[in-house]
């Protein structure tokens, strides 16, 4: 085959010293869920993989806010890579739909994120009731706590722990998106 696997496109504006925003468009038939071939147009799609607006200033305030879709603050997942997916980043590298307030100064950081439940987009499925699986309610929570410290020069080791409510292995199985 000669296709394009995937090509993503990301932008970053900064309102004003407390407000930015950040967008990630994805185009990718060769992944996607979309029915028939990589010439069908549901596998043609652009897709708005990651969109949220933070507001804070770390410079004058340790914390700061997040609304959007966006990763969950789980773990040192980072971003997506087409050709490096793991399972551990399948398992817990959520994306989805909330509202994340975080915490940074001296080393801690401390993130905590309310989502919306349902068939999230990566990992974080929890059931919303009523025989649905719309995300509609925020019925899941992600928690990150890390400290960072210098071990040696330009040597940095960061030790923490992260938590998931809801994922797609805690729930009866067939899991149906």
């Amino acid at each position: 085959e000669a296709v394009i696997h995937s090509f993503q496109l990301s932008v970053t504006a900064t309102i004003n010293s407390w407000i930015s925003t950040y967008a990630e468009i994805l185009y990718n038939p060769e992944q996607s869920f979309g029915s028939g071939t990589i010439t069908s147009l549901g596998r043609n799609q652009l897709q708005l993989r990651k969109g949220f607006v933070l507001v804070g200033n770390l410079d004058t305030f340790p914390l700061y806010g997040a609304l959007g879709k966006m990763d969950a603050p789980f773990g040192q997942m980072g971003s997506v890579s087409p050709f490096t997916n793991t399972t551990m980043w399948h398992a817990f590298g959520g994306l989805g739909y909330g509202a994340q307030i975080g915490f940074k100064k001296d080393g801690w950081h401390a993130k905590v994120m309310a989502v919306q439940g349902g068939a999230q987009f990566r990992a974080m499925h929890t059931p919303v009731g009523d025989g649905t699986n719309v995300p509609s309610k925020i019925n899941n929570y992600v928690a990150d706590l890390n400290y960072t410290f210098n071990i040696l020069e330009n040597v940095n080791l960061i030790l923490g722990a992260s938590y998931l409510e809801g994922s797609a292995y805690c729930q009866d199985f067939p899991v149906t998106h």
